[in-house]
């Protein structure tokens, strides 16, 4: 097997970029570029030109400067791969391949049923007369939601269930582009879900509004949460009033203003489910009475409640009993339980703002779809829950595709 030494190689390349009219700046680029593989090839103790020396210069993550822009590093990540096209080229016939890089590649799909669904989609995006520049991004989008079914073990359309599309969305959310980006290419997944037979119904899942940047969101994780349910169930010290309400904030998500209103009558025993109309919403959500909330709530009545006249749930400790007001005792009662259980701060809030995002966040987790989140907690707009989609770290961890790079391009003649 012929070698070729990296001396060799890069005067015949600087060259034969001469002579296709190639700038000295360019030139310059490509020599610096030569200069990086041979030191690469030198930390792996390599002498000539091959393949592993190609792999590694591609890659040069250890070699990145940190300070560089993500477009800088993007530029040159495209400028190592076409000069390792120009060598091989040249290693291969003596001539450089020049010409330009196919930003629509294939996209390797792994399912023949997504394989025909994704190209009728290209097909649809022609017939539709959509610039090359709109094709491209859209391909790249609708690609990455498809591999991120595949990642999932989806291989059909069968396979697809409600609140897929919204992890997807949680996925993209959580990457980091800008929301103008996200404007630009969620069309191009919408025109898929759209022109694909079966997939329409998941439509509904696409957000109207994406959020506007990824807020840290406070939660109690599954342990904590566990944590804190067993010492409620368990504890000696901690009151039974106390005990209900907690358990109400933490397993049903319910705002403190709407647990000190809660009334006698709103608790429906026959179909275990309390009724309520929220304060801040003026809508009526019904919570499940489950066993742990209910069990709470019949200790608190028989045992411990004040024997006064009042149609509320949830009285004052002492004299004179009257409804609690406001929301600073229930702050008090949750920072009192998890203080109990051991619960460590993390310089968290305590609350039903943080127990109220930790039930979202779990249903999430249980695979519970937004839209019915949001009719959970009782938003008007389901769009409001889209914000803690990136509280699923877990899920959002097993992630690993390449996100779309939205990049303005000359629309061809």
């Amino acid at each position: 097997m012929i070698t070729f030494s990296f001396d060799e190689l890069e005067q015949a390349i600087l060259e034969k970029l001469r002579e296709a009219g190639y700038s000295d700046l360019t030139r310059r680029a490509y020599h610096q570029d030569f200069t990086l593989m041979k030191r690469i090839a030198s930390d792996h103790g390599l002498a000539n030109y091959c393949s592993e020396v190609a792999e590694l210069f591609v890659e040069g993550s250890p070699y990145i400067n940190p300070k560089n822009s993500d477009k800088t590093k993007s530029m040159k990540a495209k400028e190592r791969k076409r000069l390792v096209k120009f060598i091989d080229s040249y290693i291969e016939n003596g001539a450089l391949d020049l010409s330009k890089a196919n930003h629509y590649a294939e996209y390797p799909i792994l399912s023949p049923e997504f394989q025909h669904v994704f190209l009728s989609f290209q097909e649809v995006m022609k017939n539709r007369g959509l610039r090359p520049g709109t094709t491209g991004k859209y391909s790249r989008f609708v690609w990455n939601f498809i591999s991120f079914l595949e990642m999932k073990g989806i291989t059909t359309i069968a396979d697809i269930n409600h609140g897929d599309v919204t992890k997807f969305v949680a996925f993209i959310c959580s990457s980091g582009l800008k929301p103008t980006a996200l404007g630009g290419i969620m069309p191009g997944l919408k025109l898929f879900l759209e022109s694909a037979e079966g997939l329409s119904q998941y439509l509904a899942e696409i957000p109207k509004h994406l959020p506007k940047g990824r807020r840290i969101i406070d939660i109690y994780n599954d342990s904590e949460y566990q944590q804190t349910c067993d010492c409620i169930n368990t504890s000696d010290t901690i009151s039974l009033r106390d005990k209900a309400i907690s358990m109400i904030a933490i397993d049903a998500g319910v705002r403190s203003i709407d647990i000190t209103q809660m009334k006698l009558e709103d608790i429906d025993w026959e179909h275990d489910i309390i009724s309520i109309i929220q304060s801040k919403t003026g809508k009526r959500i019904n919570i499940p009475l489950t066993p742990d909330i209910g069990n709470r709530i019949v200790d608190y009545l028989m045992y411990e409640r004040p024997d006064v006249k009042s149609e509320y749930v949830f009285l004052t400790s002492y004299a004179p009993y009257k409804v609690i007001d406001g929301h600073s005792p229930v702050r008090k009662v949750l920072k009192n339980v998890m203080d109990e259980a051991g619960i460590d701060g993390n310089g968290r809030s305590y609350g039903t703002r943080i127990t109220r995002h930790s039930y979202a966040s779990r249903l999430l987790r249980n695979d519970v779809p937004v839209q019915t989140i949001s009719e959970a907690l009782g938003h008007r707009d389901p769009n409001t829950s889209m914000v803690y989609i990136t509280t699923d770290n877990e899920n959002l961890s097993k992630c690993t595709l390449k996100m779309p790079k939205v990049v303005k391009r000359c629309q061809l003649a």
